[in-house]
């Protein structure tokens, strides 16, 4: 039978194997993304999204040396600030914006849900990141790399499958960290129930 201490400890064990899962997807598609840079000799976000990959290894290392707050923590400065470079870079017509619809979920699968302030923090930092994309574009403030349209068309398809990839994934994994806390909620019920019965009979 689980105790609710037992859950406690099962949620921190969850969110920890969750960011691993998290960064080692992440860490795939940016070695994925960098060689098809390399292809179309973009040599510079080749190196940006080689160091985005790098610092979601990071994460994963950190993980298991136990700095779980700062492990996090970088999960999401890394994903803000390289889409806010990335879209810098290449233009919002590039996608890279798209990923900023999946932090939400990394959010939510980050922090337990009883940490609002935290939550409420991350998800202002988004909104903030996403105002800049679109400031910076519309008002053209940092000077975009001359792209061919091919190149920029295969780009913004790209980003729209892997943004696509890393929903489903984040979605994955919360539904079965969901299916794990309930089946532990229902034992820990079941269990303050048959103690019920035993104390009124």
């Amino acid at each position: 039978m689980a105790s609710l201490q037992q859950i406690n400890e099962k949620g921190k064990e969850t969110i920890v194997k969750t960011i691993n899962r998290i960064s080692l997807t992440i860490a795939l598609l940016s070695g994925l993304s960098a060689i098809f840079y390399l292809f179309v000799q973009l040599y510079l976000p080749a190196i940006l999204v080689s160091i985005v990959g790098f610092l979601f290894l990071v994460t994963y290392f950190l993980n298991k040396k136990e700095f779980h707050a700062l492990a996090r923590i970088i999960s999401i400065v890394a994903t803000n600030v390289g889409v806010l470079l990335f879209s810098s870079y290449l233009g919002f017509n590039s996608g890279f914006y798209l990923y900023l619809f999946a932090s939400p979920q990394l959010i939510y699968l980050l922090f337990r849900i009883r940490q609002k302030k935290l939550i409420y923090f991350c998800i202002g930092i988004n909104l903030l990141t996403f105002s800049s994309i679109f400031i910076i574009d519309a008002y053209n403030i940092v000077q975009s790399a001359l792209i061919d349209l091919k190149i920029l068309h295969l780009l913004y398809s790209l980003n729209f499958f892997f943004s696509i990839i890393i929903c489903f994934v984040l979605i994955a994994i919360f539904a079965r960290n969901n299916k794990i806390y309930i089946e532990l909620l229902k034992d820990v019920n079941l269990q303050l129930e048959n103690q019920q019965k035993k104390t009124y009979y």
